[in-house]
Parts: structure tokens; sequence; C-alpha cells
């Protein structure tokens, strides 16, 4: 079984999927089986690619999962696949599910900086008060703030290469012994 999280935000407890339990543990349940990277597979002596958000499976294993019969999985597929979900096809031998926006939703992406606050912070104390005192003190902050940009850049690619633990790797998965 994988190991790892998923991002699931709160706006979730507004969708209609909410309101049904059932239909929300199998939601979950097809997130948390998703591939969260791109992987090959050999499926019937041919390697494949499956890529991130998708899953290979079957109607058994996941009628298995969810205690129910193939009949009731195909309903709950076309149900998340009519309202944009997800796509399924019969492919590899299998079912091949793949969860719609996953990357937009469960990506990894660098955060941002905020140069907009540095801009008005600046336009703001360059206008009142001492102009030359203002602007030696503004310098001084934005040498600070560029310092430990810096600085956090460096500790966060020092955190990818190694991780703080041997129990996790760097992408805060648990390495199995």
């Amino acid at each position: 079984m994988a190991k790892g999280w998923i991002k699931l935000h709160r706006a979730i407890m507004d969708n209609w999927v909410y309101q049904d339990s059932y239909m929300f543990h199998c939601w979950i349940d097809l997130l948390l089986l998703a591939n969260h990277e791109q992987k090959k597979m050999p499926v019937f002596k041919k390697l494949i690619v499956i890529e991130a958000g998708q899953h290979l499976t079957s109607y058994r294993k996941l009628a298995d999962r969810w205690q129910c019969n193939t009949r009731t999985v195909k309903k709950i597929l076309d149900t998340f696949q009519s309202d944009g979900m997800i796509a399924y096809e019969s492919r590899y031998g299998g079912t091949l599910v793949s969860i719609s926006n996953y990357k937009q939703y469960q990506g990894f992406s660098e955060p941002k900086r905020n140069t907009e606050y540095n801009t008005e912070y600046n336009t703001e104390y360059n206008t009142v008060g001492d102009t030359e005192y203002n602007a030696e003190y503004n310098a001084e902050c934005i040498q600070t703030r560029m310092s430990k940009n810096v600085k956090n850049d460096i500790r966060m690619n020092q955190e990818i290469k190694e991780p703080a633990s041997p129990i996790f790797d760097s992408g805060g998965f648990i390495v199995e012994d």
C-alpha cells in the first residue's frame, strides 16, 4: 500500500459527494489510490506508463475495497465521470481511472514570493516623514528580507536533498526498511 498524504481542501464540504458518506468514502479512496507521480508497470509482459492522478485497477478490486458488487462500482464510476470528477476506461486488461485536475489540486509547487507586499510596504513608508531616514530603513528591511529569502531557499533545497529523519524521505513519505 502507498504511504504518504493527499491534499484535501475544506471546500469539499460544499460538494454533493460530501453529503453521501458512502460516495465520499469511494471518492477519497480513489484519491488515495491515484499515483502521485508517473510510474511504469508491467502488465501482460508489457511495460506501461501510469501517469500522476491515474490508477489501474478492476471493478472486482474496487468492489472488494468498497464492499459492494461490480455493478455498483460501475454506477459509482459513471456518477463520478458524469460530474467530471474522473474519466475511466477499460485498458490493459483492467480499468484505468484518471482523476480530473489531479495536478491542479494535488501538485507540488514552489511557494510564491510576496512581491506585492514589498512594493506596498516601500511605497507607503517612503511617502511618510523623513524621506532620507525612510529610504535607509527600507533599504535595510529589503536587504534583511532578501537575506532571509536566500537562507530559506538554501534551507528548503537542503531539506529536499537531505531528509531530516531517516524515517521520512524528501517527499514526506515513510520509508520502509
